[in-house]
């Protein structure tokens, strides 16, 4: 599902700090729903439909012109979240990508995304922002700077939010901390240059060379 505001729409890709932004709306008491999509009764996995993209989710049909927008992250540091998050919740074995790349170790996971699963990054971003020539979202922030590109995503939309709340409170999502894991995740040069270079079009579309 997507978050349905006054005036916007926000897309949820996953491992982009999409669950602050929901908290933050919710704490902020910024008027939204959930926008049902056309997954939800196709799973019993409620991250799926969390994670819907605008191919799947049920506009209203009201006639109105809202905002989308939604978040990215640069794709090295995609590979570490999703790998520490998946050791700190378990793989899950009903999803096709946990079964077939699970490991223990980072480095020999991001070897086998990149060579069964090349693009995997750039193709879960074009999922949810649309192709370059033809994108779905209006605005598209970044992970990095999750804070700063929220507020202006509100203010372009002309959502009503607290901007001092919103600057100040801390986008970090809990279930991918913890330092036992992070020290666990390094790059090599080599693997990082590979990766860059698998994801090379997420790079230039999205501003990470």
């Amino acid at each position: 599902m997507a978050v349905l505001l006054t005036n916007a729409i926000f897309y949820h890709v996953p491992k982009t700090g999409g669950t602050w932004v929901r908290r933050m709306l919710e704490v902020a008491g910024v008027p939204h729903r959930e926008l049902p999509c056309d997954l939800c009764e196709n799973t019993a996995d409620p991250l799926f439909c969390i994670h819907a993209s605008y191919h799947h989710v049920i506009l209203p049909q009201d006639g109105r012109k809202r905002l989308a927008f939604l978040f990215v992250r640069h794709p090295l540091t995609y590979y570490q979240s999703y790998w520490m998050f998946k050791m700190r919740s378990g793989w899950d074995r009903d999803n096709p990508f946990d079964r077939k790349f699970a490991q223990e170790d980072f480095q020999t996971f991001v070897r086998a995304v990149l060579s069964g699963c090349p693009r995997w990054v750039t193709k879960t971003f074009t999922e949810f922002a649309g192709p370059e020539d033809s994108p779905a979202a209006d605005f598209i922030g970044k992970q990095e700077t999750l804070r700063l590109d929220l507020l202006r995503a509100l203010k372009y939309a002309g959502e009503d939010i607290d901007e001092n709340f919103l600057m100040y409170s801390s986008p970090e999502n809990e279930s991918s901390e913890g330092s036992q894991w992070r020290e666990r995740c390094r790059y090599t040069p080599a693997l990082r240059e590979a990766v860059c270079e698998v994801e090379r079009e997420a790079m230039s579309r999205f501003g990470y060379w």
